[in-house]
């Protein structure tokens, strides 16, 4: 895993559904210094963000990273309700953290542990209505060549010598 994180060109890093940092390569350590500069251990973006008060500046978007932390604990906590590490950690949190038990206490079970973010599709490519993405365009009145159509089409042409 380490030769995989150490190849790639940009920070890259494995963490576990607690938040913990499992590995990463030097950029992503890099990226993430504040996180390695808690003493606490493991490095743990819920601790950091609800226990250190570097996090404020570190974290863009303070209410969404709040929240997605807790939805994200409670998903884990739906999968695994007797992992000992995830119990402790959200007891230290609890026990440390006004805002992290206003929002533990206030999350509803049931709640997505994933936001709408930059990478969401636009509206217009999201499946709705009554015709599956790929019938749309037939549906719109577009048409498209078969697949034989192409495969023809592609026979015909020639390669520059």
């Amino acid at each position: 895993m380490q030769q995989i994180l150490d190849s790639q060109l940009s920070p890259a890093w494995v963490g576990n559904g607690r938040g913990d940092i499992v590995a990463t390569n030097r950029l992503g350590r890099a990226l993430n210094a504040p996180l390695f500069d808690d003493p606490a251990r493991p490095v743990n973006h819920a601790r950091f963000r609800f226990l250190n008060p570097r996090a404020a500046d570190y974290y863009r978007d303070w209410d969404a990273t709040g929240h997605d932390t807790v939805a994200a604990l409670r998903a884990e906590a739906g999968k695994n309700p007797y992992d000992k590490a995830l119990t402790d950690l959200i007891g230290e949190l609890a026990t440390r953290s006004e805002e992290f038990r206003t929002r533990w206490a206030a999350a509803p079970a049931t709640r997505s542990a994933r936001r709408a973010g930059p990478a969401q599709a636009p509206a217009r490519d999201r499946c709705s209505g009554p015709y599956p993405p790929h019938r749309r365009a037939e549906a719109a009145g577009h048409s498209y060549p078969k697949r034989r159509e192409i495969t023809q089409r592609d026979d015909t042409l020639t390669t520059p010598t």
